[in-house]
């Protein structure tokens, strides 16, 4: 016997809602065939292809047709969600409405329980720009807000030996203001030695605002110069400099672009490093995408081209950056004018104050091509860079440039000096090959920077010992091995100082290398490294004799074994070092997490010193909290003894209050949602509202979508929330409200019977008071309700005619009550 089988839509039969005679209700059930919703109007988030695009009032129609409910948008709303004119122009219309079942690929889902509308579009039907213009709308630079993040540590320290206590204290203080777009920021640290003295030092102090016209932020008062050219310096004054993160993602990440010409419609792929990273369809034609974001900097990509004919391309296009690379046309840039503020501020050098003006650029001339330059100008001292940087095939990202000094020092004649520098990085993926180089070498014995100058060359009488840099070599290197045979890594760093008359000069070199694998979850490290600090003076004879010589070198094994089954979360270490003068020491160790969400984590460590350093060992734990962390540790060593502790939270006031929570970021949010005590941000595990529904959620990415997620089961009995999942876009430094709807109340499950003891059909429904809202009655009677009071009269409607309709009041008063829901029985009359 054949079977056949067969797929149908559903279909509810109001022929099989009777009353208990058996007569057919009447009761409309056609929302329940595709959606729990009736059509109306609904307010609901917008999304383009996973992007959030707008939240509207949307007008939803059913069609049989689609089976679900449609939304009703016109050609000029799609137009301006960025469905490209020549596409959108091909949509049928409705009236206002237009048609997304003519082109292939254009859908529409509602999903009515999440107020959510998504509209798939096909990439060569959709021009990113416009989103990403609409998205800039939806920057929001905060609420009103005062804060100040806290970072208190103490130690107490006991010799033994010699009778000896002592105290110190440390307060780092990062506060600010938020009004508007502006942002005031000040850093200040106390402290006090073990003798007592202390220190306030105010160490920045500025007001700071983003300019998003020009994709940038301006900067007045105490910070410090923001360049990739010259080192920076500590200022006070203006500071104007472009900001990334204004920009799309795929701008502020420097690729190539990926160009080919395609013979038919095709699918192209980009993959790094095994993932696909990229996805887009293309008309037949020459193509140019500009827009790849790459998952590191260092990976070739792999294209794949793909026909709607089953043709395939492939091809590679060679990749390596360098951080200041920018694409075709990325323009980045720094100025920064006003005071030069020595370490010491209150110092009476005369280089502390001196005014001066630094600025750098970097243009992306081609694809693979960026000229960049900067000036330094003060009264004594100038400096003019210029250098380009290339992503060449085969061989790896390349910069170099070069740069002019001119200085002219107090008991000195002028100094003119040049410099050179040479960077490269490569990353070969077949073999698992980094490479990172990056040579300095100061051609000149009269090259000085900016900060040698003012801190070092002016206002001092004698300077003709102080040694300055003049080379630097800086080589890193890694390997990954075979499957199970973990990496190799390695450093080299050389650096040359000399003095103004070349009668002195130092060597410090530095290398290192190191093998680390992992076998499951057990962990280990093997190190060495050597150090070597050489000082020469130059003797009467003009030969070079070795005068001071330092060096070490020291190998160390660490190893890692966590532990399994109840004592998942716990550790076992050890560790080991051995050093130039035959200092052995070891030590083992165990550690682990603790308490919900692994809110402590703790350690024990013993070790054992040869050379009369005797045993030596430590406890330490911390403890996080939606208020703040506390730590606290003890050790000892020979004779001595010490204590340490620390505590580092927040204390935010807003217009809704008073807020401690853990260590600010720079852009944050607050979620507010009154009533809601208790309710746990997924975001931040330790996160929490407090008794005013308030919660500071740290670390917001600026200018970006910000996914805010609070977990429903963790809400309090009674109160609901219209939603879980929020979307912000922060301004850099904001702290955005992220408001919840809050609805507090009664949970009731209730079974309704009518004055015959028969239950009331499914489908019936109540409505909210606004009719916004519907609760419809489910299987077997029950009406499920949220946020009402204690008592209340409840209308219920499952026809047109009076007799469909009825009555019921209740009382939660000694009614049974399961994990907050009320549980009982009603007669709806």
């Amino acid at each position: 016997m054949d079977i056949n089988t067969a797929k149908a839509d559903d279909y509810f039969d109001p022929a099989f809602v009777t009353d208990p005679s058996g007569k057919v209700l009447n009761v409309d059930l056609s929302p329940f065939e595709k959606s729990s919703f009736i059509p109306g109007t609904y307010r609901v988030d917008i999304y383009i292809n996973d992007q959030y695009a707008n939240t509207q009032e949307v007008l939803f129609y059913s069609d049989k047709n689609q089976g679900q409910l449609q939304p009703c948008l016109s050609d000029t709303q799609l137009a301006e969600y960025g469905v490209k004119p020549e596409y959108y122009a091909l949509l049928e219309k409705s009236g206002e409405c237009v048609s997304f079942k003519d082109i292939s690929g254009v859908k529409a889902e509602f999903r009515g329980g999440q107020n959510r509308l998504n509209l798939s579009i096909p990439q060569i039907a959709f021009d990113q720009r416009i989103l990403e213009a609409k998205q800039e709308l939806l920057w929001n630079d905060g609420i009103p807000a005062i804060f100040t993040d806290y970072n208190l540590s103490g130690i107490h320290q006991n010799d033994t030996k010699n009778h000896d206590i002592s105290d110190s204290l440390y307060l780092g203080l990062r506060s600010g203001i938020n009004i508007g777009a502006w942002r005031y920021r000040n850093y200040s640290t106390w402290s006090r030695d073990t003798n007592g003295d202390q220190s306030w030092e105010n160490q920045l102090n500025y007001l700071e605002r983003p300019l998003r016209s020009i994709k940038s932020n301006i900067l007045v008062g105490d910070n410090f110069s923001d360049s990739n050219v010259f080192d920076n310096v500590s200022f006070r004054g203006i500071k104007l400099w472009s900001d990334d993160q204004m920009r799309p993602a795929y701008a502020n990440v420097y690729a190539p672009a990926i160009s080919g010409v395609a013979t038919i419609d095709s699918t192209i792929d980009v993959y790094q490093n095994g993932y696909v990273i990229y996805r887009t369809n293309i008309p037949a034609g020459p193509y140019e995408l500009t827009d790849v974001v790459p998952l590191n900097s260092g990976s070739n990509l792999s294209v794949v081209q793909r026909g709607v004919d089953g043709s395939e391309r492939r091809f590679i296009v060679p990749f390596s950056s360098l951080d200041f690379l920018q694409r075709k046309g990325g323009f980045n840039y720094s100025i920064t004018a006003g005071q030069y503020r020595m370490n010491n501020q209150d110092s009476d050098n005369a280089g502390n104050k001196t005014k001066f003006v630094q600025s750098d650029a970097f243009y992306g001339l081609t694809d693979n091509t960026t000229l960049f330059g900067g000036f330094q100008a003060a009264s004594r001292y100038q400096a003019y860079d210029l250098g380009i940087g290339m992503n060449i095939p085969v061989i790896g990202a390349v910069a170099t440039d070069i740069m002019f000094t001119r200085a002219d020092p107090d008991n000195f004649d002028s100094m003119n000096g040049r410099a050179f520098r040479f960077r490269y990085s490569k990353s070969l993926t077949d073999t698992g090959t980094n490479i990172s180089f990056a040579s300095y070498r100061y051609m000149s014995g009269d090259y000085i920077t900016m900060t040698d100058m003012f801190d070092n060359y002016t206002g001092r009488v004698d300077t003709s010992a102080y040694l300055m840099r003049k080379g630097q070599m800086d080589i890193t290197v890694s390997q990954d091995l075979p499957e199970f045979w973990g990496m190799i890594n390695a450093s080299v760093s050389h650096q040359t100082y000399n003095t103004y008359y070349s009668n002195r000069e130092r060597n410090v070199e530095s290398y290192n290398i190191g093998y680390s694998n992992a076998l499951d979850s057990f962990t280990y490290t093997l190190n060495y490294s050597y150090y070597k600090n050489t000082i020469n003076n130059r003797n009467y004879n003009n030969n070079f004799f070795e005068k001071e010589r330092d060096n070490d070198h020291v190998i160390s094994l660490n190893i890692n074994i966590p532990l399994s089954g109840r004592f998942k979360d716990n550790w076992i270490s050890y560790g080991a070092s051995y050093n130039k003068d035959n200092d052995f020491d070891n030590y083992v160790g165990v550690g682990g997490l603790a308490l919900e969400n692994n809110n402590l984590s703790w350690s024990v460590q013993q070790g054992y010193g040869n050379h009369d350093r005797g045993n030596y060992g430590s406890v330490y734990g911390r403890y996080r909290s939606r208020y703040g962390d506390a730590n606290a540790g003890y050790s000892y060593k020979n004779d001595n003894r010490r204590l340490s502790y620390g505590l580092n939270g927040s204390l935010m006031m807003s217009q809704y209050g008073a807020t401690l929570s853990r260590p600010l970021g720079d852009t944050n949010g607050l979620i507010y949602a009154p009533g809601a005590e208790g309710v746990r941000i997924i975001n931040s595990a330790e996160a929490r509202t407090d008794n005013s529904g308030l919660a500071v959620v740290p670390n917001l990415i600026p200018y970006r979508n910000n996914l805010i997620r609070l977990d429903p089961l963790s809400m309090p009995d009674n109160a609901e929330i219209d939603t879980t999942l929020k979307e912000v876009y922060p301004t850099r430094g904001a702290l955005v409200l992220i408001n919840y709807d809050t609805y507090l109340g009664k949970k009731i499950l209730v079974t309704l019977r009518d004055r015959n003891g028969d239950i009331i059909p499914f489908g019936a429904y109540t409505e909210s008071d606004d009719k916004t809202e519907r609760f419809y009655v489910s299987n077997y009677g029950r009406l499920y309700l949220t946020g009402v009071g204690d008592t209340n009269n409840i209308h219920v409607i499952w026809g047109d005619d009076n007799q469909y309709q009825c009555d019921f009041s209740y009382t939660t008063e000694g009614k049974r009550r399961v994990n907050g829901l009320y549980i009982f029985d009603e007669t709806c009359l």
